[in-house]
């Protein structure tokens, strides 16, 4: 039995029984469960009664995040969702998640913790066509040895998109569109590519 398989059970006990439980754990269920980055709550999708458990889990071997949304009332999984973002084992390189009002859910991450090119990003996830999708992505790079930026904000659902950037020189750019693609559902995205507009910002800033 694997990790994955050992922490999926664990956490939706937890979450249904209470603090209490927590004192029952076991040596192997003590080395698991600090794969667990964040956990929430939210009816995100329409078909299961209630609300779902989200989970966050620290993928060491592969640096990344997969993201599990847990059947309250069954506890099983309804979504296995690997890799999805980055997840580092330093300060400023852990994910979160947050539940948004509109019912949709905000996975955030970061690498802010070393290098020169520092970045922020924001997925905003949403159940649309059967699935749990990316519908949007916001990005934010800036380079810490110059005046070097750029940022985007891309609806991959309705298409539209706008960046700002500044080069090395100082000057300011903007640009905006409406061709932006890619609402994939998450368990198809990759955690290492960004959408065009992004990329061109950030090439247009010299950061790539």
């Amino acid at each position: 039995m694997g990790p994955a398989s050992r922490v999926l059970p664990l956490v939706a006990m937890l979450a249904l029984a209470g603090p209490a439980a927590a004192q029952d754990l076991t040596a192997a269920e003590r080395d698991v469960l600090p794969r667990v980055l964040d956990v929430v709550q939210a009816d995100i999708f329409p078909d299961t009664p209630g609300l779902e458990t989200i989970l966050l889990l620290h993928d060491e071997g592969e640096s990344a995040a997969d993201l599990v949304v847990l059947d309250r009332t069954q506890r099983t999984a309804l979504l296995v969702a690997r890799g999805v973002v980055f997840s580092g084992g330093m300060g400023g390189q852990s994910p979160s998640l947050s539940a948004l009002p509109n019912g949709s859910l905000a996975l955030d991450s970061q690498q802010i913790g070393i290098g020169r090119t520092p970045w922020e990003q924001r997925l905003t996830l949403a159940f649309r066509d059967g699935a749990l999708r990316v519908a949007g992505l916001t990005y934010t790079a800036w380079d810490r040895l110059s005046t070097a930026s750029a940022t985007c904000d891309v609806n991959l659902l309705g298409g539209g998109w706008t960046t700002a950037w500044t080069g090395e020189a100082g000057a300011d750019h903007t640009a905006d569109g409406t061709d932006a693609t890619g609402a994939v559902p998450l368990d198809d995205w990759d955690m290492f590519a960004l959408p065009t507009p992004c990329e061109t910002a950030l090439r247009d800033a010299g950061m790539r």
